[in-house]
């Protein structure tokens, strides 16, 4: 059976290779989160969220955590149930 393709709003497992400073080699990381876009370049999740849209305290949008994983980078990407 064929893995789903990962689309915006789903919750995604993504495992990726991540620079490393100090290092010899890159390091492989996983971000859980939602995927709110999928850009040229990049898987952007958002890994801690607001359940509310528009969020309950105005003003206050920096409180969420955003990463943008580089596709090239990516090993694996798991929509989650």
């Amino acid at each position: 059976m064929p893995k789903k393709a990962p689309k915006c709003g789903d919750l995604v497992a993504v495992t990726f290779l991540d620079h490393a400073e100090n290092h010899k080699d890159s390091i492989r990381f996983e971000v859980i989160g939602r995927l709110t876009d999928i850009t040229r370049t990049a898987f952007v999740i958002k890994a801690w969220a607001y359940v509310d849209n528009p969020p309950p305290i105005s003003g206050h949008e920096d409180n969420e955590t955003i990463f943008a994983i580089v596709k090239r980078a990516v090993d694996e990407i798991r929509v989650l149930k």
